[in-house]
């Protein structure tokens, strides 16, 4: 059998590879830099992971709405408010 990658498909792998791994790559970018050395140096990859400059959208939820700010519960609960923990 042979398997035969391409460039993008080898990057996916190594992404999937660094991720499974457990380095967070959310909101980063990850680069990747593959080489073939000469003389049967063989293959390498450098991998390069920066956050991202943008923030990253990470739900619903507006930047103005405060986690203890209540006016907004109403619409968020389709009409129920939540009973307050003590």
């Amino acid at each position: 059998m042979n398997i035969s990658l391409n460039d993008s498909e080898i990057k996916d792998a190594i992404k999937q590879y660094v991720t499974k791994s457990g380095i967070d790559t959310f909101g980063k970018t990850v680069d990747i830099t593959i080489k073939t050395g000469r003389r049967g140096n063989g293959t390498s990859a450098a991998i390069s992971i920066t956050e991202n400059e943008d923030p990253v959208d990470t739900g619903p939820m507006d930047a103005d709405v405060k986690s203890n700010d209540v006016s907004n519960e109403e619409s968020l609960f389709g009409g129920e408010q939540a009973e307050p923990v003590e």
